[in-house]
């Protein structure tokens, strides 16, 4: 039987009266619950009163997390309620809870604005989803657990023990947001479900843009008719809402467009016309973004079906007017991206959005000059190329230049074979400078294996369509975070077409075997755009360490590049979501054999988050709040580990060390048999061409006549 938000939150505030009695170091006496806030009849779910005083220290509330208002702690109303509770009592702080993760509010601040102030979580507590799951426990442990640690941290907080850990303000924006889609998701997804039910016509149109537009599975099962509705949902609302942000964005430099939030429809298809009229306005004024605001799309039509989407869309708008676009300069698009795609749709495309702190890393190894080509091959969301133009253009600053936005677009390419993931990154590119008319980055939407070293790559550059060429040779830097799509999913047919395209890019070089995973030729293929000394950096998956077909990727590497560093993380998961574990790989192209065979590599495995390492490092917290710092602290983490020619052990990394040379002379004299830790034999065409080749392993890699077999790369991460 579910149990009662009453009875709930009246066992919590018991269990916080027992702490209390145990532990007299507490500055707090009593929880209390179910009492009626001070001039109203609203009541508290959870009050905590000072010891030996009849006052209220911290108010919040709590919903369960299967009841609408629970579905996240960041859910408007219950936010504004609990805030007007904490207003009235007078209290520092409140807080939301719906049992899953909690979140502490910074109740008033002097000359602060509600939205913009202090946010400490969310704070993860227990692993519920209904409110059956309170009454195992290992929950009823898990929040006994939170509460006795929590008021540990309120009361150093109180006693200037210690400072709030303020959530940034592009985050707080995305989880106000998210709580607020949750309700036009829902409604999309019902109202489709019930329409497809009725609509042969709907149904056949759905299923024909599920499988052709978005290459989702087509089958009769209910089951996954329903997981397709849901994500069909999920998806156009998320792109409506992208829309929604970036008409926003460009009412700063356009005043005179009307505001979202001054319509008035009365049914939702007097929504989705008043929208429309607006999204033309605004291309109108600008000139400019139709592939932004006029899709052509059927998904685009989907967030209009409910009856009351016209109710919904409106609490939407108003919360992304409540927000200053200006103040926020990190990859909100993305994090959108990351907060509101379903895992279970990022997975299926191998698709995950890369934390800045570790994308900063990876562009501080990469991207050294002002004026460097970068290329992100994989781009999603565009978080690579977001940070590679801002790091782009305090590298400028720093010389004393100034590029315009055009220009830095003009050296940031990338590339995404999805609609979606292209059209986030246009956005977040030209998002950038808003005011500049020409803002066309240079975002194209194709198979990354169909681009071709030297040859044009079409992309968008006028409102009416037209095109220009760009042409991808002699890069700076290649970096990003390739699709996780393991080598079963790919058909025969593409990984021939792989195949064809190492022979022809790296004649005369050992190929990738038929079951390396897509990743591996993100490496190899990315290679070929790079210039004599560029630089390239990537986060993969972790595997082609120790097994058979990463062997052939260190070949590749060894003879290709200077391994400049391999980090992995023990501690941290470096983007949401993804079930392998990762690891940062940072090169530099390198002709010279000799200069590769003196190359130190440098094996990291880290012990604490990398924002925690920043501060360790710098003897001081990353700078969050002006990009240049940001950039020239990311620069001294990047020295520090350059400067690394011995093994370290600290509390916060482990570096192993290793001569390039030692690599490539035991990989050489490993036997064939420890190479290969995979049950699976090589398959037959990979076989008759690896014979082919055998013998050949000299002139052009400069390697000298023995053969690579395989290293056991793991052990010195793991060591």
């Amino acid at each position: 039987m579910p149990v009662d938000e009453r009875t709930f939150v009246a066992d919590v505030a018991g269990w916080v009266t027992a702490i209390l009695a145990r532990r007299q170091d507490l500055p707090y006496g009593l929880a209390h619950v179910e009492e009626h806030g001070v001039g109203n009849r609203k009541r508290h779910d959870f009050v905590l009163y000072r010891r030996g005083a009849h006052r209220v220290v911290l108010t919040g509330e709590i919903k369960m997390p299967d009841n609408p208002e629970g579905k996240s702690p960041f859910h408007q109303s219950l936010v504004e309620d609990a805030f007007t509770k904490a207003s009235r009592r007078g209290t520092s702080y409140y807080f939301t809870w719906n049992v899953r993760e909690f979140v502490l509010f910074e109740t008033h601040r002097e000359g602060v604005p509600f939205m913009e102030r202090r946010v400490e979580g969310p704070i993860p507590v227990a692993d519920v989803t209904t409110s059956d799951d309170v009454q195992r426990n290992d929950v009823q442990d898990a929040v006994k657990d939170f509460w006795e640690k929590f008021l540990d941290s309120l009361a150093a907080l109180e006693q200037g023990r210690r400072r709030l850990q303020d959530m940034p303000l592009d985050q707080r924006f995305a989880r106000r947001l998210e709580a607020t889609l949750e309700e036009p998701i829902a409604a999309t997804s019902a109202a489709l479900l019930r329409r497809c039910r009725a609509d042969r016509q709907l149904n056949g149109e759905l299923r024909n843009w599920m499988v052709s537009e978005q290459g989702w599975e087509d089958s009769t099962s209910d089951v996954v008719l329903r997981q397709n509705i849901d994500r069909a949902a999920r998806l156009s609302c998320y792109v409506l809402m992208t829309r929604l942000v970036f008409y926003e964005v460009l009412r700063r430099r356009f005043p005179s467009v009307a505001p979202l939030v001054g319509m008035r429809p009365g049914t939702s298809e007097e929504l989705s016309e008043s929208i429309e009229a607006r999204f033309s306005e605004a291309i109108t004024y600008s000139g400019d973004y139709e592939t932004v605001f006029r899709p052509r799309d059927f998904g685009s039509t989907l967030p209009f079906l409910a009856t009351n989407a016209h109710q919904l869309w409106r609490a939407v708008i108003e919360r992304i007017e409540e927000f200053d676009f200006s103040r926020l300069d990190f990859d909100i698009i993305g994090q959108l991206y990351e907060r509101l795609i379903g895992p279970t749709e990022r997975r299926r495309y191998g698709q995950f959005y890369t934390s800045p702190d570790v994308v900063d890393l990876i562009n501080a190894f990469c991207i050294r000059e002002p004026h460097a080509r970068v290329l992100d091959p994989g781009c999603g969301g565009g978080t690579f190329l977001v940070r590679a133009y801002a790091r782009k253009r305090a590298l400028a600053h720093r010389r004393g230049e100034s590029p315009s936005h055009q220009q830095l677009l003009s050296e940031i390419v990338g590339i995404d074979r999805a609609t979606f993931p292209a059209q986030l990154s246009i956005i977040n590119l030209a998002v950038r400078n808003i005011t500049q008319a020409a803002n066309y980055p240079l975002v194209v939407r194709q198979d990354f294996f169909d681009a071709q070293k030297g040859k044009p790559l079409p992309h968008i550059t006028s409102l009416d369509g037209s095109t220009s060429s760009i042409v991808l040779d002699n890069l700076d830097a290649v970096v990003g975070n390739p699709p996780y799509i393991r080598q079963e999913e790919l058909p025969r047919q593409y990984k021939d077409h792989l195949e064809t395209l190492f022979d022809s890019e790296w004649p005369g070089q050992t190929a990738p075997t038929g079951r390396s995973d897509i990743y591996v030729h993100f490496f190899t293929h990315g290679t070929a755009f790079l210039g004599e000394r560029g630089h390239e950096g990537f986060v993969t998956s972790v595997g082609w360490l120790d097994t058979d077909y990463g062997f052939r990727l260190q070949e590749f590497l060894l003879k290709n590049f200077r391994i400049i560093a391999i980090i992995e993380s023990q501690v941290e998961k470096w983007f949401e979501d993804a079930r392998v574990t990762t690891v940062v790989t940072l090169l530099q192209r390198e002709p010279s054999k000799q200069a590769r065979m003196a190359n130190i590599v440098r094996f990291i495995q880290l012990r604490r988050p990398l924002a925690e390492i920043y501060t360790e490092a710098l003897k001081g917290p990353i700078n969050e709040s002006d990009e240049a710092a940001r950039q020239g602290d990311m620069d001294a983490v990047r020295d520090l580990i350059e400067e690394i020619r011995e093994h370290q052990n600290t509390d916060y990394w482990r570096v192993h060390v290793v001569p390039q040379r030692v690599l490539w002379d035991m990989g050489c004299r490993l036997p064939r048999a420890a190479a290969s830790d995979e049950s699976d034999e090589e398959e037959p065409q990979d076989q008759q061409r690896q014979a082919a080749l055998a013998g050949e392993q000299t002139d052009s890699a400069g390697q000298g006549a023995a053969q690579y077999k395989g290293g056991k790369w793991g052990q010195y991460v793991r060591a």
